[in-house]
């Protein structure tokens, strides 16, 4: 963890942020100080209690855990990763609850012809935690502009027009 703090805090120093993917040690990556951790496969309440104190973003990319129970897995995997992802969907729950900033990430890379389904599945996946759909919309339109520090004036507002004209 040393290192990692270090880094971060070399980062933050020079005007930069650090995002962490963060399959195992969620917790141990908010405790260094970085801006977001994405994915978080194995999430606590431990890590996402700390996430709050610290307003450290949560970008659980479900719909790339989903990808891993795809066709050419065996049955076991498939049966741990759904049961991976209702994990998930409880701790989505409990950091919204909590007031952990959100984003919705796909783990797609553009121009990615699927890109839209996996962002139309994880933002069901979101309503599936239980989080209102409005809000569900809020986090779609504004979480990720908040997350990388930029301006959604007016841009939130075209946001969730065409979000509500595609439904």
């Amino acid at each position: 963890m040393d290192q990692l703090a270090i880094r971060t805090s070399c980062r933050a120093y020079n005007g930069f942020h650090t995002g962490r993917t963060g399959a195992f040690r969620s917790g141990m990556c908010a405790s260094a100080g970085v801006r977001s951790v994405e994915h978080g496969f194995f999430m606590t309440e431990r890590a996402l209690d700390l996430m709050a104190e610290k307003v450290i973003f949560w970008v659980p990319t479900l719909v790339a855990l989903r990808s891993a129970a795809g066709s050419s897995a065996s049955p076991d995997t498939t049966r741990f990763v759904e049961q991976l992802i209702l994990s998930q969907l409880s701790m989505l729950r409990y950091a919204h609850s909590i007031g952990v900033p959100l984003a919705i990430g796909t783990d797609c890379v553009l121009p990615d012809p699927a890109y839209r389904a996996a962002y139309d599945a994880e933002v069901a996946l979101y309503e599936q935690a239980g989080i209102p759909r409005d809000q569900v919309m809020s986090i779609a339109c504004e979480g990720g502009a908040r997350l990388l520090g930029v301006g959604t004036e007016g841009q939130v507002a075209r946001s969730k027009q065409q979000v509500a004209s595609s439904k």
